[in-house]
């Protein structure tokens, strides 16, 4: 699903380049490379324009209401 809102809006300066920023709540024991790679993937998806989480919501929703797997090979 294509969407117009950026999730990345939010960038930090180092060494003069514009690195996109994302916050994200972490708690203690947490694995930090899985962490690192959600990220990544979060970053990537928005270059593309594509809202990851609007995608799995509706995926969610078709699940709870009974309409098919969600998109997910049986």
């Amino acid at each position: 699903m294509r969407s117009g809102q950026k999730t990345w809006s939010d960038t930090q300066e180092i060494l003069g380049i514009k690195i996109p920023k994302f916050v994200m709540a972490v708690a203690p024991g947490r694995d930090f490379a899985l962490m690192v790679e959600t990220a990544v993937r979060k970053c990537v998806l928005a270059q593309q324009d594509i809202d990851d989480e609007g995608v799995f919501l509706q995926n969610i929703d078709r699940i709870a209401n009974g309409c098919g797997n969600g998109g997910l090979d049986e």
